[in-house]
C-alpha cells in the first residue's frame, strides 16, 4: 500500500483495499500510508484514503512517524518547497 502512495496509484490502492490491505499500516520507521502519500505530494492517493478510512480517519491523521511528525506537517512541507521552487 505503501508504494501506491508514493507513486500516486488510487487505482492500485483501491485494489489492494478491497482485497483486504491494511490503510494503517507503518513502516519500521512508523511512516503511515498516509505519511507516504503526504510526503510525496500525492492529494489525490491521500482524500481516497481518507474517505476509505471512514470513521477511522482520524487514526490516519493522528499518526506520528519515527520523528514525530505528522502527515499533514509533510504535506505541508512539500507544499512550500514546491511554492519556493515554481517562485524562482
Amino acid at each position: 500500500m505503501h508504494w501506491a502512495a508514493i507513486g500516486g496509484h488510487t487505482a492500485a490502492g483501491q485494489a489492494l483495499a478491497d482485497a483486504g490491505a491494511n490503510l494503517f499500516a507503518m513502516t519500521t520507521s512508523q511512516m503511515s500510508v498516509l505519511h507516504a502519500s503526504s510526503e510525496a505530494g500525492r492529494a489525490g492517493f491521500s482524500d481516497f484514503l481518507v474517505k476509505r478510512a471512514g470513521d477511522r480517519k482520524n487514526e490516519l491523521f493522528n499518526a506520528r512517524d519515527a520523528s514525530g511528525k505528522l502527515a499533514i506537517e509533510l504535506a505541508t512541507m512539500v507544499s512550500l518547497f514546491r511554492l519556493s521552487t515554481s517562485i524562482q
